[in-house]
């Protein structure tokens, strides 16, 4: 796979690049500027500045604290709290930012709510962009816009984190169109957390929902019957069940993940959603730091095996006439642009090499073990070197499964 010729290489490089907001054929990571709202991160990273009322320190992932955000090029105020599960217990915190206005950032459309991702576990701080870009690679309806930034809390420097899209619903987000009250459209979570939210569910078989969006007693009965019956077909290996659900955004989730070998995947951070009277979408993805090689605890660190296929909906999925298919003919076009998809991870990684030194600087991670790391490497190129080694074996193994007719 990896040995095309270069003319064949480039024209795949330039064409991730246009689809990933990287920009014609030139691969210098830009100084300044804003990046296109398809951008995957690879311009060199800009400071943004935080400073709490009176100094205050974020203590919880509940409460928020008033601030001041210096970010691309303005002033803005703001709330800031903690975020994430176990994430949170680390000592480089990701962070939520709740604008008092909507605000468009670094190209990205306007909205209030935003995260700040940490990425401590993973020592790339690659491995969410490269999982956005697969998924915009398979052309997914949504997903988050990211930009990597270097942050100053207070007057000390934080490092580098990766400035997301927070998922929710919008128009510019997850459109779950018009509220309905008979048929509403809905954003959803599968979260086995899901007893520490307020409003939240499980089907019949178990599954467990948190309702990410607004919704009222009716609604979420509604929305937990259109489950049921997504269900009912889809363990039943019906074709009524792609009915119900978007067979192409069922694949394109399953392929990320698989690629990716997602431990979180149908735990927590797995999305669905439905505009109006529409079928149920996978998506979008989300927390990808202990994918891709970086988790110890079970066998998702090897590069041969299926992760996805045998969870839950995905496991029925393949025994309903017709995802295989859609699979396999997505997954021909993913694979075409495997070598652009290293390509582009050797220009972000350009693009973070000043920033990831000043990180490691602040946070003296190489060559330490931090959970739950599969390897530890003392360099950052090396644990560079790993990812990009494990995605061509993964990519060469699953081609081995999908790349021709059964």
């Amino acid at each position: 796979m990896f040995t095309l010729l270069r003319s064949a290489l480039c024209c795949t490089a330039v064409a991730l690049l246009a689809a990933c907001g990287g920009g014609g054929g030139d691969t210098t990571p830009p100084d300044t500027g804003t990046l296109p709202e398809t951008a995957c991160g690879a311009a060199r990273p800009q400071t943004v500045s935080i400073r709490t009322a009176g100094g205050r320190d974020i203590l919880s992932t509940e409460d928020y604290v008033d601030a001041e955000v210096w970010i691309d090029g303005r002033k803005l105020d703001t709330r800031i709290r903690g975020r994430g599960n176990s994430t949170w217990t680390m000592p480089k915190k990701p962070y939520r930012l709740k604008l008092d206005e909507s605000t468009p950032l670094y190209g990205m459309p306007a909205e209030k709510d935003w995260a700040l991702l940490a990425n401590y576990s993973d020592k790339t701080m690659l491995r969410n962009e490269v999982a956005f870009c697969v998924a915009r690679l398979l052309e997914m309806e949504y997903v988050p816009r990211s930009r990597y930034v270097e942050l100053e809390l207070n007057g000390e420097y934080q490092g580098l984190y990766q400035l997301t899209e927070h998922v929710e619903t919008g128009e510019d987000r997850v459109d779950i169109g018009a509220e309905d009250e008979a048929s509403p459209g809905f954003l959803v979570e599968w979260d086995t957390r899901y007893a520490s939210e307020d409003l939240w569910f499980k089907t019949t078989r178990g599954s467990p929902y948190v309702v990410k969006s607004d919704a009222t007693g009716p609604q979420t009965e509604a929305i937990r019957d259109f489950m049921n019956a997504f269900e009912d077909a889809l363990y039943a290996h019906s074709p009524a069940s792609f009915e119900r659900a978007d067979v192409a955004s069922m694949a394109s989730f399953y392929l990320v993940n698989e690629l990716m070998r997602n431990t979180d995947a149908f735990n927590s951070s797995t999305f669905m959603y439905r505009r109006d009277d529409g079928p149920l979408r996978f998506g979008p993805v989300w927390d990808f730091d202990i994918a891709a090689g970086n988790v110890d605890f079970n066998d998702d660190w090897k590069t041969e095996g299926f992760s996805m296929r045998h969870r839950v909906y995905m496991n029925h999925a393949f025994q309903t006439p017709g995802f295989d298919t859609e699979v396999r003919r997505q997954w021909s076009r993913l694979y075409a642009r495997a070598d652009a998809l290293q390509f582009h991870v050797d220009v972000t990684v350009k693009a973070l090499q000043e920033a990831q030194q000043r990180n490691f600087q602040r946070w003296p991670l190489l060559g330490s073990y931090v959970w739950p790391n599969h390897v530890v490497y003392d360099t950052y190129d090396e644990e560079v070197r790993y990812l990009k080694n494990w995605l061509t074996r993964r990519m060469r193994w699953l081609d081995s499964q999908y790349g021709s007719t059964p």
